[in-house]
């Protein structure tokens, strides 16, 4: 190469283009896109470049993360995980349809048509919980056992004003207290723990009718 090419080679090597008759045209390279960048070899799932350096794609990835958690928050104001968040934006549903709340001696109703049309909408009392999301269920007349029933087939039943109730999930969950208040239009209830005697608000969801002893 003549020494008086070789500054036009280096510059080529950047994205210059020089033809004769033409204008000159650079092609531009994107960002954090230096020397050996390769536009058929994307980086792919958020991995770390080689330095240390965060590549475009981790940083649009933390940027949904932020929406996720912005877009997906408890009424509280708490933030919540990028995969419950993007979980709940898709299902529509609220956080129950996420957790274990199977316990032992709560009231159930049989939410689906899977178990066959004569059990649907059936209350029953959960006797056994066989897995974190699976449980046998003794229905209300006594006179049928429903075993390896899944979590996804029941929803819970509240009892009236007064009656027992077991918090399953949240910050209150194992407390066993007393159901003294109802708000229909919130789906809040107002519960009295049997032990403190301390009075928390429960959502509707978030409790059920508790047949088990006290002591």
């Amino acid at each position: 190469m003549p020494v008086e090419g070789f500054g036009a080679a280096i510059l080529a090597g950047y994205g210059l283009i020089v033809a004769k008759g033409e204008d000159t045209k650079v092609a531009h390279r994107g960002a954090r896109q230096g020397l050996g960048y390769n536009p058929s070899d994307p980086d792919k799932d958020c991995k770390r470049r080689s330095g240390g350096k965060r590549s475009r794609t981790e940083e649009a990835c933390q940027e949904e993360d932020r929406n996720a958690n912005a877009r997906c928050k408890r009424p509280c104001g708490e933030k919540r995980s990028r995969t419950d968040a993007c979980e709940e934006l898709r299902d529509g549903r609220g956080s129950k349809s996420k957790v274990r709340w199977l316990q032992s001696h709560i009231r159930v109703r049989v939410a689906s048509e899977k178990l066959g049309k004569r059990l649907y909408l059936a209350k029953g009392k959960v006797v056994d919980v066989v897995s974190p999301t699976t449980c046998d269920v003794v229905m209300d007349d006594g006179s049928r056992l429903v075993q390896g029933v899944e979590q996804d087939m029941l929803e819970t039943v509240l009892p009236r004003t007064n009656g027992l109730v077991l918090v399953l999930y949240g910050k209150h969950r194992g407390v066993r207290g007393r159901l003294v208040q109802k708000n229909a239009e919130e789906e809040v209830g107002l519960v009295e723990d049997v032990d403190t005697k301390g009075v928390m608000r429960v959502g509707y969801d978030q409790m059920a009718e508790f047949t088990g002893d006290l002591e």
